[in-house]
């Protein structure tokens, strides 16, 4: 049994969630922008979007409970997280059934697209008059990425900043979107099979190096400049998600 097991891809994965907690720690977000990629390049991404269930989950519940503020964000987002929903059932079955090289090539696109977009100067702001609509369209949008990649955040993220809303409601209304969009997309792999007992164990494992990491990212987080380190998160995910385009056409 023990000689059936790639040690070196069981490190890539431990080492993946380690740095993933350590940036999560730091920074409060990047879970799943930084492990599933670096995942993805050596199992398959369906496996890697499997192997976060139980971080991701553990980690957006602890922020929720930290955040407060359910019932405003339940009460104003509550269209956007009907279309998270739909969008995300959607992209999961996407993710179940398309080529994992196109999902790969998916991710490391979005991955860099977002990238570039936490370096470019750019100032969004929604209006009143736009919320109703622009909502749905957003949650919808993120569902489905989401669904593919685990990705909800990108989307999501830029709509609430541009609607510039307090950071306590930010740090709620981000939860409760990151929980909903979760809760769709693993109900739909353990529907399709993909999501079951050797699966859940081995995510549960992965608490572990993400524990960790996030021990260490807090450590971090009060002796390097928050700029710097940003930087330097912004220019490894760029990489990685060059190489995920570049591995998928291998």
């Amino acid at each position: 049994m023990w000689g059936e097991i790639d040690w070196a891809v069981v490190a890539m994965v431990a080492g993946a969630f380690l740095l993933a907690g350590t940036v999560k720690g730091t920074l409060g977000v990047g879970l799943p922008m930084v492990s599933v990629p670096i995942i993805a390049s050596v199992t398959t991404p369906v496996t890697a979007v499997a192997l976060l269930v139980v971080p991701g989950f553990t980690a957006n519940i602890w922020q929720a409970v930290q955040g407060g503020h359910y019932g405003y964000c339940l009460k104003r987002f509550w269209p956007l997280l009907i279309a998270l929903v739909a969008g995300t059932l959607i992209g999961a079955r996407i993710l179940v059934d398309v080529d994992p090289r196109v999902v790969a090539r998916l991710l490391g696109g979005i991955l860099i697209a977002f990238s570039f977009l936490r370096i470019l100067p750019v100032r969004l702001a929604i209006s009143d008059v736009t919320e109703p609509w622009l909502g749905p369209l957003a949650g919808f949008v993120a569902g489905v990425l989401g669904g593919i990649s685990t990705f909800h955040g990108p989307v999501l993220i830029l709509y609430l900043v541009a609607l510039r809303i307090p950071k306590d409601v930010f740090v709620s209304a981000i939860a409760l979107f990151f929980v909903t969009g979760l809760a769709a997309l693993y109900s739909t792999l353990a529907m399709h099979g993909v999501l079951a007992a050797a699966e859940l164990a081995a995510s549960a494992a992965a608490m572990i190096p993400v524990g960790l990491g996030m021990l260490m990212g807090r450590w971090l987080r009060h002796r390097i400049s928050q700029p710097v380190f940003e930087k330097v998160l912004v220019g490894a995910l760029i990489v990685i998600g060059l190489n995920l385009i570049r591995r998928s056409f291998l």
